[in-house]
């Protein structure tokens, strides 16, 4: 997947976090963003999963968004739970109220697992790793076809009914917000 869908899942990421408006404290993200060109034997290699993975960390840096990344690409990914670890350690330092944990995932997935250098990796297991990180806010972020069985087909927007939406600016945010690029049948 081209780099420009990195950027356009990261500008909806720092979206969520910049809506909350000046009542929030000033956010400390935590970003962990994984990239894996290999997926399982039976998948063809991708050309920009790693690539996509480091320039959202980039983007966020650039922003001033990002003081504490940790990047994992192909074989490093047997670091994922030590890596969870000092996250951990590090949103223990803070308040859990200011921290916010970034998760990127780009490269081959199914509906319950990430594949990540012939590794599999459950996804359900990981969101609750994910999940021990003291923080008030989180958003995952998956760049990975057939990544999730509930979301509507990649392109396959229907028209409907306009509709106003009426937001208030909340204290602070909280929560977990998961975004999928696509959907369980894209290749």
């Amino acid at each position: 997947m081209p780099t420009h869908a990195a950027k356009v899942i990261l500008l909806a990421a720092v979206g969520l976090v910049a809506a909350s408006g000046p009542a929030w404290a000033e956010p400390t993200p935590l970003v962990l963003a994984i990239g894996s060109n290999e997926g399982l034997s039976s998948e063809e290699p991708l050309t920009y999963a790693e690539q996509d993975a480091r320039a959202f960390i980039d983007s966020l840096k650039r922003r001033g968004d990002a003081a504490d990344t940790w990047l994992l690409l192909g074989d490093d990914i047997m670091n994922l739970s030590a890596t969870i670890d000092a996250m951990i350690a590090r949103a223990r330092q803070l308040s859990t109220d200011d921290v916010v944990v970034y998760f990127y995932y780009s490269g081959h997935a199914d509906e319950s697992d990430l594949h990540v250098n012939g590794v599999r990796i459950n996804m359900i297991d990981l969101e609750a790793r994910l999940g021990e990180i003291p923080a008030g806010l989180r958003i995952h972020l998956l760049d990975a076809c057939r990544s999730r069985g509930d979301v509507a087909l990649k392109g396959g927007f229907s028209r409907t009914v306009g509709f106003a939406i009426d937001l208030e600016t909340p204290e602070r945010l909280e929560g977990v917000e998961r975004l999928h690029s696509s959907s369980p049948v894209d290749a």
